[in-house]
Parts: C-alpha cells; structure tokens; sequence
C-alpha cells in the first residue's frame, strides 16, 4: 500500500496548494519513503522501487519542466505496465494470477474450476488495468477535475467492479452450502 501513496499525497496536495508544491513534497516523501524502509528492512521491495522510481522520474521532469503532465503519466503507465504484464502472461499460457496462487498453494493445481477462474481473473485485470489507463487519458483531456477523480477515486470504483464482477463469476456454478 504504501506504494500508492506518492501519488495520493500528490493528489491530495494538488487540490489544496499549487501544483509545484504538490510536486516537490511527493518528491520529498517519495524519497523519505524509500530512506525509511532501507533503513528499517535493509532492502526496498521491488514494486515500491518501480513505483517511487516512476514518481521520482516524472515528478522531476515535471518540475524541471514546469509542465505538471510528466506526474499525470504516472498513473496511466503503471496501469499499462501491469496489463502488459497480465497480458503478458495470459498470451503465454501462464495467467500470473494463477502461478501466484500454484506457487503459494500447489494443491490447488487439482481444481480445474479454480484453475479457470484464475485465468480468466488475470485477463479481466489486464483489461480493467488498460481500461483505466485509457479513461486517465481520457479525463486528463477533459479537465484536471475530471483526472483527479478518475485517476483517485475512479480506479478504486473500477477495481470494486471487478471484484464483484469475480465475486459473482466464482459464485456462478458453485454448488450451494447445505446448512
């Protein structure tokens, strides 16, 4: 979680000061934030080294610049990075959402139910994660307003899609529970 909160806090910062002070405190905390867990862990996990060096990248280009779309990139390349990702994997025949849960459950490569739900799974996600890319695009053209929802709150509204959407594919043909 605490990979998300750069650009939350550049979100939030953003709607309360100028963008140039959204900017340098995301760059601040993002830095602070890998500072930190070094010292604590001895190690930075490697999706908060991607995230924060994606943050760090674009913010700064984006303070260099004075042009604050470098740090609107960031959500929608990190969405395209994970559909491809998923993608990815489902083109070769080995959705990651499936490895995943074989890799932290081998029992499960019995059930071939679980097995397809999985696949399935990953494809959605790569889809929903290119849809919300798309829509970050879309609204960045409209207006700030309309990219700081949809890049903020929009994502978790289409996350919460898909989870009952997966919620009732796993329910569909599932026999129901005696009492």
């Amino acid at each position: 979680m605490l990979s998300l909160l750069p650009i939350i806090l550049f979100m939030a910062l953003e709607a309360f000061t100028d963008t140039t002070t959204a900017l340098i405190g995301t760059l601040v905390y993002t830095i602070g934030e890998l500072v930190w867990m070094w010292r604590r862990d001895r190690r930075v996990d490697a999706l908060t080294l991607t995230l924060s060096g994606m943050v760090l990248a674009l913010g700064g280009l984006s303070l260099a610049s004075d042009d604050p779309r470098f740090m609107y990139a960031t959500p929608v390349i990190g969405d395209l990075v994970f559909a491809a990702l998923l993608g990815i994997s489902v083109a070769r025949g080995a959705p990651l959402l499936r490895q995943l849960a074989l890799k932290q459950q081998p029992e499960l490569a019995d059930d071939a139910r679980v097995l397809a739900l999985l696949g399935g799974m990953t494809t959605r996600l790569a889809l929903n994660f290119a849809l919300q890319a798309v829509a970050c695009v879309v609204a960045a053209q409209a207006s700030h307003a309309a990219w700081l929802f949809v890049s903020g709150v929009g994502q978790w509204l289409f996350f919460g899609a898909q989870f009952a959407l997966e919620y009732l594919l796993a329910r569909r043909d599932e026999p129901p529970e005696l009492p």
